[in-house]
């Protein structure tokens, strides 16, 4: 499932060169970060009431933003209704509810299975894109886009046949017993 996905994240984002450039390389640092909270993410949830650490999580990151906001940018309020329903929207639905509703999420499934359903995220950029800006379907994005799908779809099934097969075993056990 990680290979097939893999496969189809590379055929999504190569533009011909397998050479790395330095934001790439960035890029890189940033995907191995994120598995890395993915991990601790994990690990926490279990042990702790994950809405309020999702809460104090999205705190954390507000936070850090705004101070970077003014340490490295120069701060302006937007000027049209557009502007703040854009930004009132993607801070409530992208960032906040998202933010949460994964560390509620992840207390019941794997690292695995967060990142392979993570990795649908160009899938659905694509869809909007479609939809909202008139991009166009390329062989490109059906090729990668397949990929991505078929990846998580065999993770999926390979969380269904293991669970029967403990199911099937658990049961061996106890009529054993």
């Amino acid at each position: 499932a990680i290979v097939c996905t893999m496969i189809g994240i590379t055929v999504l984002t190569a533009n011909g060169s397998f050479s790395f450039q330095k934001g790439d390389i960035l890029v890189a640092i940033a995907a191995l970060c994120y598995s890395i909270y993915l991990l601790l993410n994990s690990s926490f949830t279990r042990n702790v009431e994950s809405i309020s650490y999702g809460i104090y999580q999205l705190g954390f990151a507000g936070l850090y933003a705004l101070v970077l906001t003014f340490l490295l940018e120069t701060p302006t309020l937007p000027n049209s209704s557009s502007s703040w329903i854009a930004i009132i929207g993607l801070g409530v639905i992208c960032s906040a509810f998202c933010f949460v509703g994964q560390t509620v999420a992840q207390q019941y499934t794997s690292v695995t299975h967060t990142g392979l359903i993570f990795s649908l995220e160009p899938i659905f950029a694509a869809m909007f894109a479609m939809m909202f800006i008139g991009e166009g379907l390329t062989l490109k994005l059906i090729i990668g886009g397949s990929f991505i799908l078929i990846g998580n779809l065999f993770a999926q099934l390979e969380h269904l046949h293991v669970l029967r097969f403990l199911r099937k075993h658990q049961h061996e056990k106890a009529i054993h017993e």
